[in-house]
């Protein structure tokens, strides 16, 4: 790192950028405290004490919530490392997540931690009918099912993003099929064959 000084600022050469900075900056001192509102008479200043402590830490009032945050952080991040997280599927649809009495991770994102290869045709659709099956099933029990659909994702991305994909309505689960035409549109559909022409 090289400085050199010029007339009403400073020049500083860190790698190879220039930090250009005015005298007028450099004699402004500025406090920790210098947004903090006149008003508050509980401020370090006006007590006495002094403004850097290194040995404590920010002190932070305690509330009920925080507490439940930072254990739930704590939890997550602590699977994180060791490889166990399994981020929340309905956290990042349309159906929504059940949030405080969910059991899955909703701060990671999923990785894309399957086979690099993409899976063959059958075993592609025995997954979409298995997902299916447990989208179709008991809708009472919510909870057993978001289960069985975290556990079938888990380590396979092409079935967490099918089921996302199911859950945000871009595939139509209408009694165990697939993007089922409606009998309506089914007519307006061209079918196979020499084409008819009325004149």
């Amino acid at each position: 790192m090289e400085d050199s000084g010029m007339e009403g600022c400073r020049l500083r050469l860190r790698n190879t950028f220039l930090e250009v900075t005015s005298e007028e900056d450099l004699q402004t001192s500025w406090s920790r405290f210098a947004s903090w509102p006149c008003a508050e008479s509980h401020a370090p200043e006006q007590r006495g004490e002094s403004m850097m402590r290194f040995d404590d830490g920010p002190q932070v009032p305690q509330s009920p919530s925080s507490s439940t945050v930072e254990t739930d952080f704590t939890e997550s991040t602590t699977h994180s490392s060791s490889g166990e997280c399994n981020p929340c599927l309905f956290f990042a649809s349309s159906a929504g997540c059940k949030h405080e009495s969910c059991s899955f991770c909703h701060i990671h994102p999923a990785r894309k931690d399957g086979p690099t290869r993409r899976a063959r045709k059958q075993t592609r659709d025995k997954y979409k009918s298995q997902v299916m099956q447990l989208l179709a099933g008991n809708q009472e029990d919510m909870q057993a099912q978001q289960v069985k659909l975290q556990k079938l994702a888990n380590g396979n991305w092409f079935v967490r993003a099918y089921i996302l994909a199911c859950l945000n309505g871009h595939e139509n689960v209408v009694d165990g099929g697939i993007n089922r035409i409606p009998e309506e549109d089914r007519r307006k559909v061209l079918q196979p064959g020499p084409v008819q022409r009325t004149e």
